[in-house]
């Protein structure tokens, strides 16, 4: 079966997907939290701490926006919290790292949007950071745990099975 494209107009369409393809974006669901949650943790993509910060941008990171001196990918939040799943088919699923969140700041919102900086500056900081240390890769831990979730399913999906 084709792929479905799960964003339409700025919003999630969950409605026309079959049963395999809500399966499939649940456990993409689950996989990109198990990334998020790694990168948060200043762990890389071999379960071991990510490479440090160079010693300039440790101080700036440390000194003036008062956040840890790891890389954590957590400056503003903003690009990953727009990492999300963008196609979905019955055995594939996609993610990407999309249009920024709102900021606090209306007027540099709009600004941001007249220059067509929305959508393009978390994808930059994410192709960068890819480039430094590989960032969106599913580590070992991380495939462990997408293991998990979906042999539960499986099992879930047995137990229903008439016998």
């Amino acid at each position: 079966m084709a792929s479905v494209r799960i964003w339409c107009k700025k919003q999630l369409q969950l409605g026309s997907l079959s049963l395999a393809q809500r399966r499939m974006m649940g456990l993409m669901s689950v996989a990109l939290g198990e990334v998020i949650g790694r990168v948060k943790s200043a762990t890389g993509p071999t379960d071991q701490p990510a490479k440090p910060l160079k010693p300039g941008y440790q101080r700036v990171k440390v000194g003036r926006w008062h956040k840890s001196g790891v890389r954590d990918l957590i400056l503003t939040g903003s690009m990953l919290k727009s990492l999300s799943v963008r196609t979905v088919s019955d055995n594939r699923a996609s993610a990407a790292v999309t249009e920024a969140f709102q900021e606090r700041n209306k007027a540099a919102n709009r600004a941001r949007r007249r220059k067509g900086l929305a959508r393009v500056t978390n994808r930059i900081k994410a192709w960068a950071n890819q480039k430094r240390e590989p960032w969106l890769v599913f580590s070992p831990r991380n495939q462990e745990a997408i293991r998990k979730v979906a042999l539960a399913e499986l099992a879930a999906e047995f137990q229903k099975l008439p016998r």
